[in-house]
């Protein structure tokens, strides 16, 4: 699990190899949750329900019952050491808790928001709004552009 978030350049409440560490480091850290999970979070599994933290998953899916995560040395004769990587579905009774870790924003503005923005503030008109766009620099660039003058 650490490889993935450091690839992806998320930090890691604590670098471990420890469930309950994990789980620990993102309570102080304000980042865990116990209920409501959702795609992202990393769930903590207490398969024998006796209060252990014995494994962890990368939500992918989730409904009231069923959670399906991307799990690392998992395999189906081992829920946590067996070597694989793994879409594994448990029952949400065994998760005991979540880190949630803090994803990069998504950007949600539209072009067009973006190009109104920069019209006003930078004084552009259209003509020149749509060279900038659509002819050397991009929408994805525009979109940037206007969330920094915002």
């Amino acid at each position: 699990m650490q490889w993935v978030f450091d690839r992806a350049g998320i930090a890691v409440p604590i670098k471990t190899a420890s469930c309950g560490t994990l789980l620990n480091a993102a309570k102080s850290k304000g980042q865990a949750v116990k209920g409501g999970y959702r795609p992202g979070d990393v769930v903590i599994y207490d398969f024998g329900g006796n209060g252990s933290t014995d494994h962890c998953g990368i939500v992918e899916a989730v409904n009231d019952k069923l959670i399906t995560a991307i799990e690392g040395n998992t395999g189906s004769t081992n829920n946590a050491d067996g070597g694989q990587v793994q879409r594994r579905t448990r029952n949400v009774s065994a998760v005991v808790g979540a880190w949630r870790p803090v994803y990069r924003e998504v950007q949600t503005m539209t072009t067009d928001e973006a190009k109104k923005i920069i019209m006003d503030k930078a004084g552009l008109d259209a003509y020149t709004i749509q060279f900038l766009g659509a002819y050397k620099y991009g929408e994805d660039l525009m979109v940037k552009l206007a969330k920094a003058m915002q």
